[in-house]
């Protein structure tokens, strides 16, 4: 039952994933094309800000709701409640602030937009601990449906906004409908009618997790402000027409960030579980998933790299191909985030909260100095080398803290196998792509990295048999 649920979890998610992301890329693809560079700078600057605040009504404390309701599932009309109770007042908040930078730093044509990014809070406080109760009652499925009927019903409004000559505001108004369309069906749907209980909000509840969420909100603004500063400090710094460039690479990088995304989420309450059941099993988990991971994200990110000349311009127009280039940068910088994810899973899992905000707070540093340094100087592609270097610097820091200070077994040693099949991979793929062609030329690669790693034994059946064991272990009572 335990497998079974797991693989139902990963294919909703999996299929909300891929649906919901592939009706933003048509929409996004549509922008690129009718509105040129500069207008896609500001749509992408007003949906990055939305994309920001999107969890930060909650401060954080989805990480909790979700693994409190994973090993207590009694108490998840209480928690919901009370949590709740929180996110709406701070949502008020986030609207003004937000609207208030909208109106003090962007131009005249973007205030209106921006105050209705604001006003999406308010349904988004509801959405977050709506999905935080759920990830933990392992009902993927619900929020799966949720965001499929929400995307879709926001890409199609938008797309018939834009044919019919409407513009930012217009679309911004569609972003706010479709999460009011949301919040509906989680009342509906996910049952979460029945969880609201007026009379469980209790102050008591609610100090205990305001007591928590400075280190969880740190996290969360953290984590999320190093996916997003690339494009607010471009918007800043640099032009519209930048940000425009930029963004349509970017695009497809996030599409690339789907299925490591996909297995944290479903994966998470599994991992919370095993480390109060067995530690020995939560260790034989992490393990599996660092070498798993690599194993099969080392060549994708290579094909990615490959075709960047190729996809970019094929899928937004001729204007965009200079900025082919962003995109090969930021694909390693895939590797690296699935890698980090895993590590991030068991950070969260293992009740070291206080571990990740170090790690964040050294990497968003980090992360800062280089944009600010490197967007003045070389723009768009200052933001993507920069996001890469924080991506490679916040694993191994990651690492070596949770080596370190979580006493997990040593991983990095599992890398080394297939990190030579990936050596042959590249070096099959250079040889060849001159004779060949491009696309010759990567089958062959992919070949070569299939058959070194069978030879070296990257991965052992028991290896796999023994993962796929512990994935199906029952709940605990």
């Amino acid at each position: 039952m335990a497998l079974r649920r797991l693989l139902r979890n990963f294919f909703s998610v999996s299929a909300m994933r891929l649906i919901t992301a592939a009706f933003s890329f048509v929409l996004f693809m549509w922008l690129a094309r009718s509105w040129g560079a500069e207008l896609l700078g500001e749509f992408s600057t007003l949906f990055t800000y939305f994309m920001f605040i999107l969890q930060l009504p909650l401060l954080g404390l989805h990480i909790v709701l979700a693994r409190d309701i994973a090993t207590r599932t009694e108490q998840q009309g209480e928690c919901f409640s009370n949590a709740l109770a929180i996110a709406l007042p701070v949502s008020l908040i986030l609207m003004v602030i937000v609207g208030l930078i909208g109106q003090t730093i962007y131009p005249d044509n973007m205030h209106k937009a921006f105050w209705l990014v604001g006003l999406s809070s308010i349904p988004m406080a509801f959405v977050v601990a709506a999905e935080a109760v759920l990830t933990g009652r392992e009902s993927m499925h619900v929020i799966a449906m949720v965001n499929i009927i929400e995307t879709v019903a926001r890409v199609g409004l938008c797309l018939i906004l834009v044919a019919l000559g409407f513009g930012l505001t217009a679309l911004f108004v569609a972003f706010f409908a479709a999460k009011l369309l949301a919040v509906v069906l989680y009342w509906q749907r996910g049952h979460l009618g029945r969880d609201f209980q007026l009379g469980s909000i209790a102050w008591p509840h609610i100090f205990t997790y305001l007591r928590k969420s400075p280190m969880f909100f740190g996290i969360l603004i953290l984590s999320v402000g190093i996916g997003r500063f690339d494009f607010i400090f471009l918007s800043i710094f640099s032009s519209m027409r930048e940000v425009g460039m930029y963004s349509a690479p970017f695009k497809i990088y996030e599409m690339g960030l789907m299925v490591p995304s996909v297995i944290t989420l479903v994966l998470f309450p599994m991992f919370a579980r095993a480390f109060s059941d067995s530690r020995p099993a939560f260790d034989q988990m992490y393990a599996t998933m660092f070498q798993m991971t690599f194993l099969i994200g080392l060549p994708s990110v290579v094909l990615f790299a490959a075709m960047a000349d190729f996809v970019v311009p094929f899928i937004f127009g001729a204007e965009y191909a200079e900025s082919a280039l962003v995109l090969q940068i930021l694909a390693f910088a895939i590797l690296f985030i699935a890698m980090d994810q895993v590590l991030t899973v068991v950070v969260l899992a293992g009740h070291r909260e206080d571990l990740e905000l170090k790690i964040l707070s050294v990497s968003f540093v980090v992360y800062m100095a280089l944009l600010v340094s490197l967007i003045p100087a070389l723009g768009y592609l200052g933001a993507a080398v920069a996001t890469l270097v924080t991506t490679c610097f916040k694993f191994f820091l990651r690492y070596f803290w949770v080596s370190k200070v979580m006493a997990m077994p040593t991983a990095i040693q599992l890398l080394f196998k297939p990190m030579l099949a990936g050596i042959g991979m590249v070096a099959a793929l250079l040889l060849t792509h001159y004779w060949l062609g491009l696309i010759p030329a990567l089958l062959v690669g992919l070949v070569m990295y299939v058959s070194c790693s069978l030879l070296l034994k990257v991965l052992s059946r028991e290896q796999v048999l023994g993962f796929r064991a512990l994935l199906a272990r029952p709940r605990s009572p």
